[in-house]
């Protein structure tokens, strides 16, 4: 007669040390992929709240100090590349209010004007859309004519 002893075999034990390390595997995936969507999610509402600085400025008629020799136009936010930009105030010359902005780390602009002017006092803006792209994905963030500011969220395609 056979007698049974107590324990795992190595079959079972390498089975579940398999079974472990495969989700594990998938977790570590999962987190990288939603890292990556935060990350892109993040340069675009802080592209956001910078538009919407720039559009307080504007709306406010906030004149620069000194430099700003004609009437004031508007305040614009005018990207210097594809990662890189500013805020600057339009009268009649562009003068530099806020600069060093970034959209962050493998975070680009791959579509959208080059600046968008919110007008003084409440008068309107450029309208535009800008297109972010990171890590294959893209986000959406469009002005109107009227000034708002309208978060798309991530999309398929961008013009």
């Amino acid at each position: 007669m056979r007698k049974f002893s107590l324990g795992y075999t190595l079959i079972e034990l390498m089975v579940v040390i398999s079974i472990i390390g495969l989700l594990v595997g998938i977790g570590v995936a999962q987190y990288n992929e939603f890292n990556k969507n935060q990350t892109l999610k993040q340069a675009a509402l802080t592209l956001k709240n910078n538009l919407r600085q720039t559009q307080n400025k504007a709306l406010s008629g906030e004149k620069p100090t000194s430099g700003c020799t004609a009437s004031l136009s508007g305040h614009k936010l005018t990207f210097t590349d594809n990662r890189n930009y500013k805020i600057v105030a339009s009268c009649g010359v562009d003068l530099d209010v806020l600069t060093g902005l970034t959209l962050g780390q493998n975070v680009s602009k791959s579509s959208g004007p080059n600046s968008i002017l919110f007008k003084v006092l409440g008068q309107g803006a450029e309208a535009g859309t800008i297109c972010l792209l990171g890590f294959g994905k893209r986000y959406k963030i469009s002005v109107t004519v009227s000034g708002e500011i309208k978060d798309e969220g991530f999309v398929g395609t961008c013009p």
